[in-house]
């Protein structure tokens, strides 16, 4: 996700003005730009059952309409396997599979995002080598 970076000069702390765990954003009524424009895709798509949610799940839904078209799960690194973990692998590995087969009218790129480490999904499996 990008942020400006007299915000959060780091991509892998949190931004100087995040609560987390005491209600998100210290200066959400007045936050940059790009930070209004970003929406995660479990608050944006009611398909995301309750799980994803993102302070339970360690995992942020993003989607990018390219092109390529890419959906994202940026996972904490505090916590680098969650992704693997059940339930999140298998609705990994469905949204994949679809974005390849195009299920919903458009095909897309399926992305799981640990750091600066990007590991491509393919639906039944991840590819062999995690692209940086």
């Amino acid at each position: 996700m990008e942020v400006v970076p007299e915000v959060k000069p780091d991509n892998y702390d949190w931004c100087k003005h995040a609560a987390p765990g005491c209600g998100g954003c210290k200066i959400y009524s007045s936050r940059p730009e790009v930070c209004r424009e970003f929406s995660c895709e479990w608050l944006r798509n009611l398909a995301f059952p309750h799980y994803w949610y993102p302070l339970k799940s360690k995992i942020v839904i993003t989607s990018t309409l390219g092109p390529p078209q890419v959906v994202g799960f940026l996972v904490d690194p505090a916590y680098p396997n969650r992704w693997r973990e059940e339930p999140y692998i298998s609705d990994i590995k469905h949204i994949a599979r679809s974005g390849l087969d195009g299920r919903e009218g458009v095909k897309w790129q399926t992305v799981v995002v640990i750091k600066d480490q990007r590991i491509p999904i393919i639906g039944s499996a991840t590819l062999l080598r995690a692209a940086k």
